[in-house]
Order: C-alpha cells, then sequence, then structure tokens
C-alpha cells in the first residue's frame, strides 16, 4: 500500500513539474512581441490574447512616435478610451469577472500640443 501512494505522489508531482514548465512557457511566448497585423488587431482582446504581443512589437519599433491622431487611427482604428485631446488608448488585454472587466492593459498614446504621438506604453489597470 505504501508503494502505491508514493507512485501517486510521484506521479501527482511529475504532472505538477509539467504543468508548470508549460504555464512558464506559455507566459515567455505571451510576453514575446509579434508583428503588428491589422487583421489581427481588428479581432479584439476579447478571445485573443495577440493585441498586447503586436502592441510591444509597436512600442519597441517605436512606430508610432511621431504619428499624427489620423495616422495612428488608420493603423489601428478608433481609440477606445483617454482624454480626447492627449491621450489614445486601445485595450490589449482584459480578465474578466463573469462579463465585467476588472482588470487589463492598454496601449496608451500621449500626444503633444499639435496631436503628434511623442509617448507609448502599455498601462495595466484594476478595478477598485
Amino acid at each position: 500500500m505504501a508503494l502505491l501512494t508514493r507512485r501517486n505522489l510521484l506521479l501527482v508531482l511529475g504532472v505538477l513539474a509539467v504543468l508548470s514548465v508549460a504555464g512558464r512557457i506559455s507566459g515567455w511566448v505571451q510576453e514575446r512581441p509579434v508583428p503588428f497585423d491589422r487583421k489581427l488587431w481588428d479581432l479584439g482582446f476579447v478571445h485573443h490574447d495577440h493585441r498586447c504581443p503586436m502592441a510591444k512589437d509597436l512600442i519597441e519599433r517605436r512606430a508610432l512616435i511621431g504619428k499624427s491622431r489620423s495616422q495612428v487611427e488608420a493603423i489601428l482604428g478608433p481609440a477606445e478610451d483617454g482624454n480626447a485631446v492627449w491621450e489614445m488608448h486601445y485595450p490589449v488585454r482584459r480578465e474578466f469577472d463573469n462579463f465585467d472587466p476588472v482588470a487589463g492593459d492598454d496601449l496608451v498614446l500621449k500626444l503633444d500640443t499639435s496631436s503628434q504621438v511623442v509617448h507609448a506604453e502599455i498601462a495595466k489597470w484594476k478595478r477598485k
């Protein structure tokens, strides 16, 4: 009986180790930048985890810096949120509690007085 218990324990530990490694690999893959693709971007963020890696690519390549509001909207579509004059917000990741978003990441673009993008970042938020 003790051998069976030890075998079960080893099996459980092995499964946990495999799941742990798989989780780390999955997290690593999601964190890597992915080249921007407008068709994928347009699918939205609800069922797809592609927007955040694409936003990271845009930030790393500084692809939006210096672009006007209209140029950004031609690339990403209309902004969903943000200060209408100084910022543009694009949702890139959401965590839901039933149907309500409780946390997420937004691609935030900061604009200067001539409506040119001067800064791009991914900002995390959490509902209180």
